[in-house]
């Protein structure tokens, strides 16, 4: 950026101060016509330039993208108040962020739990959806590196405890390193059946969109609630009452 206009009043004498255009040698005494130099937006000099008694271009340019933060900010909070939660990770490859799914390509969001065989987990033999029908069945995605998985799973297993005979619970390990994820289910004394979505395909065919995600199905296979983030065992429990009717 170049510097400002001279705002000065025209040359100067040996001392500083305002002297003859004419220079040293010319008649000092005389009072002759005002000759000072006119500022460049057509003032007299000394007075301030058009350029700077407004904001101008930068200072539009500053408000402009305060406003436009100022709006991002509005919508994340509109986002964050419909979720519930905004403690949400996504599985890299999978649901909002990653390449989606067939499913979720369309924007699709899974009515039924869809019918898939699912790898056991920790050396457990293969987990058929199938045989879940007929019950009513908590489905739970998460992972190891979701914190916001780690800190709700306690409630998860808590719940379990409370109504496990009457509900099923199905925790779904997604792209995850399997050591640290057998590691952390024997740490918090995890007891409910554990499976393996290790390309994050069944969490892109339920139309999961980030993580935790918990299912709430009905014994006939229907999806009646579905939550993105972490839930307490208060709410999980809550939940549980209100759409499928069991209580603790």
């Amino acid at each position: 950026m170049g510097s400002p206009p001279d705002q000065g009043a025209g040359p100067t004498g040996p001392s500083g101060a305002g002297g003859d255009p004419r220079g040293p040698g010319g008649d000092q005494g005389s009072a002759g016509p005002d000759r000072r130099r006119a500022a460049p937006d057509g003032g007299h000099a000394g007075q301030p330039s058009r350029a700077h008694r407004g904001p101008g271009a930068l200072g539009r340019a500053v408000l402009l993208a305060l406003g436009l933060v100022a709006a991002l900010l509005v919508g994340l909070a509109a986002v964050m108040m419909l979720t519930g939660d905004d403690r949400v990770a996504t599985p890299s490859g999978a649901g909002a962020t990653g390449a989606p799914g067939p499913a979720a390509a369309e924007g699709a969001v899974a009515d039924t739990l869809p019918l898939a065989t699912l790898a056991g987990f920790g050396g457990d033999g293969p987990v058929e959806i199938a045989d879940y029908r007929g019950t009513p069945v908590l489905v739970n995605f998460w992972a190891t590196w979701c914190p916001p998985c780690v800190d709700e799973m306690p409630a998860v297993q808590a719940v379990h405890e409370d109504v496990g005979q009457r509900v099923a619970f199905l925790g779904v390990n997604v792209r995850d390193a399997p050591a640290n994820a057998e590691a952390l289910a024997k740490e918090l004394g995890i007891s409910y059946d554990l499976a393996v979505d290790a390309e994050g395909d069944y969490y892109r065919e339920v139309g999961a969109r980030g993580m935790p995600t918990t299912l709430l199905v009905a014994p006939d296979g229907r999806i009646v609630a579905r939550h993105t983030g972490p839930l307490t065992a208060r709410r999980l429990r809550e939940l549980l009452g209100e759409k499928l009717g069991v209580t603790p």
